[in-house]
């Protein structure tokens, strides 16, 4: 599209633009709110430790889906991640209330694309959609990295068909 809110108007309702942007300035009003990538790959392993614990302090780590809850699974991502990391494959962007993650992204770059590995938010802000104001900020920073040398071409959402965040 021609830029990131062409897109979403595309993909979003006005009704639900206006909702989000409605939860937004609530957070906000709590305290400071701030979009932040990981901005090196000497971040990446304090990044990638935070995303972790995130997962795991909600419903998926009490299901045991989390990645923490299985060694292996937990073995296998900070071992891709932390090696994406080295190789400036990694993509992490958080969402912040007062330096607090409350909602932290992992993607993985390879190829001219983006792969949306996974998100985690904190249940406690869930009324404020905070995994989806942070997919929102996702989409504007990969439409405004436009035509740039080495910039992706393409993102895939890794989600299931008729995914209800991605639709």
């Amino acid at each position: 599209r021609a830029g990131a809110e062409a897109y979403l108007a595309e993909a979003l309702t006005g009704q639900s633009r206006k909702e989000l942007r409605r939860q937004e300035r609530r957070l906000a009003e709590l305290a400071e709110l701030r979009y932040q990538a990981c901005g090196s790959a000497a971040e990446a392993p304090r990044w990638i430790e935070q995303f972790v614990a995130l997962e795991a302090s909600g419903w998926k780590g009490q299901r045991g889906s989390a990645l923490g809850s299985s060694p292996a699974a937990l073995d296998f991502f900070c071992s891709a991640a932390g090696e994406a990391g080295r190789r400036g494959r990694l993509e992490m962007l958080g969402l912040f209330l007062s330096g607090r993650p409350i909602a932290l992204k992992c993607n993985f770059v390879a190829q001219g694309g983006v792969f949306a590995f996974k998100i985690a938010y904190d249940e406690a802000f869930r009324r404020y959609s905070p995994g989806m104001l942070l997919e929102l900020e996702n989409i504007r920073r990969f439409h405004a990295q436009g035509a740039a040398p080495g910039a992706a071409e393409w993102m895939d959402s890794c989600a299931e068909p008729d995914h209800f965040m991605v639709n």
